[in-house]
């Protein structure tokens, strides 16, 4: 399948919004204990990857009874349950994957999840889902469609942006560098239903949130 859906186990995550964004049937993936996100949903996962320290025995028996497929690693391990779930939407054909469940307590695995995304989204189109706000990476541009209102906020990974313009956006920028460790891109607003955004060189996070019309 062309796109997946990985369900990560943040603690503190809002997937309520998910289908939303869903239109197709995907792949459903679930990083051990992100089952419970999906179960919320009554999304019930085509596959669970990880070492399955974090998923209730409930679930557990509620998804064997609907052929989930489990896939098993050891507790001490090179990676991280939600690595390993991308890697394997990756390996079985996943062009687009579509995250949920990232936020969480655990400010090291948040960090180095949206960094391993983020060095992803040069060959794969990722995107991430929390709640009401869409988190894409953007290497060249990007076009947004919303609602006249929504915030887009512009942050840049890795090092610093240039050549950064935009159009459709209250705050204009036209052919801009906006440091890595800025403040200068966030909380921008459309002025109309479609917002563009370009740059020249560099990585960045660009954040949709979506305002209740």
């Amino acid at each position: 399948m062309e796109t997946a859906v990985i369900f990560f186990h943040g603690n503190l995550s809002d997937t309520s919004d998910l289908k939303y964004y869903i239109s197709t049937k995907p792949l459903i993936i679930c990083a051990d204990g992100g089952t419970v996100h999906a179960l919320n949903l009554d999304i019930i996962p085509d596959v669970v990857v990880g070492d399955f320290d974090s998923i209730s025995d409930h679930d557990r028996e509620i998804l064997k009874k609907r052929d989930t497929k489990f896939i098993s690693y050891p507790k001490e391990k090179d990676y991280t349950d939600a690595e390993l779930a991308v890697q394997y939407a990756i390996n079985h054909g996943a062009k687009k994957i579509i995250i949920a469940g990232l936020l969480g307590d655990r400010i090291d695995h948040m960090l180095a999840n949206i960094f391993f995304l983020a060095s992803l989204s040069q060959r794969i189109d990722i995107c991430i889902i929390e709640k009401d706000q869409e988190i894409r990476f953007v290497k060249k541009s990007i076009e947004i469609k919303g609602h006249k209102g929504d915030e887009v906020s512009l942050i840049p990974i890795q090092t610093d942006c240039t050549g950064i313009s935009t159009d459709g956006l209250y705050y204009s920028l036209i052919n801009a560098t906006v440091p890595f460790g800025s403040t200068r891109g966030i909380s921008n607003v459309m002025v109309s239903s479609k917002a563009k955004v370009m740059l020249k060189q560099g990585l960045l996070m660009v954040i949709y949130r979506r305002l209740k019309h």
